[in-house]
């Protein structure tokens, strides 16, 4: 595979297609990563130690702490308004039944920015198994999939949409026979391979050569005037 390519007609990146060994793969690599896993088990103890959502200064202290270690993007000014919004609305009981509305009740705060990416990732940390996540690597890599594998009938703009998230996660794990997997598994699969996807992208944009990771190579396929990336398993040596 050359390190430099030409600007082809068409180009495409091809994603590999989602097994229970890859997803496990994929969980097994983000759960073992240093740049992840403090991060990961300190926002555990925290939601451990501050389960309710009812004090704000306890609700403050988990809207801090996932919006630095997410990247949320809610601006250091609209924190405290966001907390005590939170605190104020009683959304235990909705949270613990897995409710779609909650996700909205979050994101619409007055004035506020909707904070939609936040609002799916701050309900998963209460109720991993009912909320799945939202975020651009998790958009990229859900597309990308259903334009390659069609898994689920949907637009773009559905993803913004929380209820039509959900029931496409869900389309997405039983299209692929990951029943056996958690909302919270199949976030780990989709961030980590829709970063890998973005990166790829970046690369091919920039004419670089797509960068080969632990788990994966990809493969540089001429199909008459498309110019296609393939995302392989790496076989062991």
């Amino acid at each position: 595979m050359s390190a430099t390519m030409a600007d082809p007609p068409t180009s495409r990146v091809v994603l590999a297609i989602p097994t229970v060994e890859l997803v496990t793969m994929r969980c097994d690599e983000f759960d073992s990563d240093p740049s992840t896993r403090l991060g990961e088990d300190a926002l555990g103890q925290l939601w451990a130690h501050f389960p309710r959502n009812t004090e704000a200064a306890h609700v403050l202290l988990k809207v801090l702490a996932l919006n630095s270690r997410y990247s949320a993007q809610v601006r250091d000014i609209d924190i405290e308004t966001l907390a005590r919004h939170i605190a104020g609305l009683s959304i235990d009981p909705q949270l613990a039944e897995g409710s779609a509305s909650t996700v909205h009740l979050i994101t619409h705060c007055g004035n506020l920015r909707h904070y939609f990416s936040f609002a799916t990732k701050y309900c998963s940390w209460h109720n991993p198994d009912a909320y799945p996540i939202y975020d651009r690597n998790v958009d990229a890599c859900l597309w990308s999939y259903k334009k390659e594998n069609s898994f689920a009938k949907f637009q773009h703009q559905d993803l913004w949409d929380y209820a039509r998230l959900r029931d496409v996660v869900t389309e997405f794990r039983t299209f692929f026979k990951l029943d056996s997997f958690n909302f919270k598994a199949i976030d780990k699969f989709l961030w980590s391979q829709g970063d890998s996807l973005l990166r790829a992208i970046e690369a091919i944009k920039g004419h670089g050569q797509p960068v080969d990771e632990t788990l994966f190579v990809w493969e540089h396929i001429n199909e008459g005037d498309s110019s296609i990336w393939r995302q392989t398993v790496r076989k062991p040596l």
